[in-house]
C-alpha cells in the first residue's frame, strides 16, 4: 500500500476493491470516515440478528467491542445510547480497518450486502486533482455521465481518502 500521494493511495484502494481485499481498502480511508461506515455496518448486522450470531460475537470479542452492552441498548431501542456505546468502543479498537473488514465480510454473509459497494472505485478515474498543503480534492469519474467529489488528507504516515466530502469551492 502506497500513501506517498493522493493518486497512489487511490490506486491502492482501487486495487484492493478489484480483488475483494476489504482490509486493504479500508486501511486507505480516513479513520473518521471509517467510523461513519462502521456505525452503519454494526446497525446492519444488529438488525439481522441482534448480535446473536457466533461469527459476530467472535468479531466483537476479537476487537474488544462490548457486545452485551450493545445488545442491551439495541433491545431497549435506546438509539442515542447505542451510538454512544459504539463511539466509545471504537476509540479502543486497535486496528479499525481490520474490524471494518471483518464486519463487511460478515454483513455480506448474513445480510446479502455490506456497508459499501463492491464496485466502489473499480474502473474509476481520478480527475482534476488539486493539492493544497495537507488536503487534496479531486473528482472520481465513475462513468461517462457521472462523477463524485473525493478528498484526501495527509497525516504523519501519508495520505488517506476522505469519502464524505463536497466539491472544493
Amino acid at each position: 500500500m502506497n500513501r506517498n500521494n493522493p493518486e497512489e493511495v487511490f490506486k491502492s484502494a482501487q486495487k484492493a476493491m478489484e480483488v475483494g481485499d476489504y482490509h486493504g481498502f479500508f486501511i486507505c480511508l480516513d479513520p473518521a470516515d471509517l467510523r461513519k461506515i462502521m456505525n452503519n455496518a454494526f446497525k446492519l448486522s444488529m438488525s439481522k440478528h441482534g448480535g446473536k450470531n457466533d461469527e459476530f460475537r467472535a468479531i466483537c470479542e476479537r476487537h474488544s467491542i462490548p457486545l452485551r452492552e450493545l445488545q442491551d441498548v439495541w433491545e431497549k431501542m435506546e438509539w442515542r445510547r447505542y451510538d454512544e456505546v459504539l463511539k466509545t468502543a471504537f476509540k479502543n479498537v486497535f486496528d479499525v480497518a481490520a474490524l471494518m473488514a471483518d464486519l463487511e465480510k460478515h454483513s455480506r454473509a448474513v445480510a446479502g450486502g455490506g456497508s459499501i459497494s463492491k464496485k466502489l472505485f473499480v474502473g474509476e478515474v481520478l480527475l482534476n486533482l488539486d493539492i493544497a498543503d495537507k488536503k487534496a480534492w479531486a473528482e472520481r469519474k465513475i462513468n461517462d455521465k457521472y462523477s463524485e467529489p473525493i478528498g484526501f488528507l495527509r497525516k504523519k504516515d501519508g495520505w488517506y481518502i476522505k469519502l464524505f466530502v463536497k466539491s472544493r469551492q
